[in-house]
């Protein structure tokens, strides 16, 4: 009979975990998300830990930030509108070539410092609001047991779920803030509803999703990457003179970025480079346009141009697109 229990009370849940209609209000409207698209070559950005502090910064025993940091990372990389470079994993990154430059590993194989690929643009997002049950009524009855793989809770009636995040997109050189946007989402769920306990939950897994917060993180999510598109729409897309050899003029985007034979860019010679004295933070760089140039070729990790027109560039010269 124990055992019995142990597998029938969990099916019953699965089942009905779902019986809740939940209405999901999203930030974006659906014009909104027919206009925004991405084109030309693919923006480098990375994603910063997602910020959560104080009673926000866990949910049931999870950590909310580095959960919600993972899942916008892997939502920016299936879009294919930019090339996401990891950064929440980067005190591993850094721990295997101190191991290389230290002598533990073999220095053959292990990888080198300084070769890790710099962002044009940094996501930051940070969590104002995450509340499972913002507001609503009914009578609740739940139970759970030790002996219990999964805990169980019969609800009536409903309430919101609410989550609210802050966006907020830097230049990777300067910090400047290019893009701003509060996101918001809410899930209201309404009748009877036989659920899980959302201690037994993984935020980002699959029942977690099932839920009214759940539903109302993906949403959230959904909408930050929407905003990410959109606001990097608004900044040109930026590389550089690798080197050049006669007519051939080589830059450091490749097949990886989307770039296309026949893509036309603006090319510019950095003049100056304004550091703050004080500080050492760069400040901006003086640029002069020097002309424009065509791609030609592209390879795995660059493309090959050439001037259209007249002009002289070397390495180090800007490439927008």
């Amino acid at each position: 009979m124990k055992l019995n229990r142990l597998i029938a009370i969990p099916m019953i849940a699965m089942s009905l975990v779902g019986c809740k209609q939940a209405a999901v209000k999203s930030s974006v409207t659906p014009e909104q998300r027919a206009e925004v698209s991405c084109t030309g070559p693919k923006m480098r950005v990375a994603v910063m830990p997602v910020g959560a502090t104080g009673k926000l910064g866990s949910f049931e025993g999870y950590d909310v930030g580095e959960a919600l940091s993972s899942q916008l990372t892997t939502a920016l990389e299936q879009t294919d509108c930019f090339v996401v470079i990891e950064r929440t994993a980067l005190s591993h990154i850094l721990r295997e070539q101190e191991l290389g430059l230290a002598g533990v590993s073999n220095p053959e194989t292990a990888p080198r410092a300084g070769r890790i690929a710099g962002a044009q643009v940094l996501v930051k997002a940070d969590i104002t609001e995450f509340e499972p049950q913002k507001k609503g009524g009914g009578l609740s009855l739940g139970f759970g047991s030790s002996s219990l793989p999964l805990g169980i809770r019969l609800g009536g009636s409903g309430g919101t779920s609410h989550v609210a995040l802050d966006l907020r997109l830097l230049d990777a050189t300067t910090g400047e803030v290019l893009f701003a946007k509060r996101v918001e989402a809410n899930s209201k769920s309404r009748g009877l509803a036989l659920g899980l306990d959302f201690k037994q939950f993984t935020i980002g897994g699959d029942q977690f999703y099932k839920t009214p917060m759940g539903q109302a993180t993906r949403v959230a999510l959904n909408d930050a990457v929407f905003y990410v598109i959109e606001g990097t729409r608004q900044v040109p897309w930026q590389g550089q003179v690798v080197s050049t050899r006669g007519q051939h003029i080589f830059i450091n985007a490749g097949l990886d970025t989307g770039i296309k034979v026949g893509d036309v860019m603006q090319v510019s010679a950095v003049a100056e480079e304004l550091v703050d004295p004080e500080s050492g933070v760069t400040l901006g760089k003086i640029e002069n346009a020097v002309g424009q140039i065509k791609v030609t070729a592209v390879q795995d990790k660059f493309a090959i141009a050439s001037a259209i027109g007249s002009f002289r560039t070397q390495r180090g010269d800007v490439v927008r697109y």
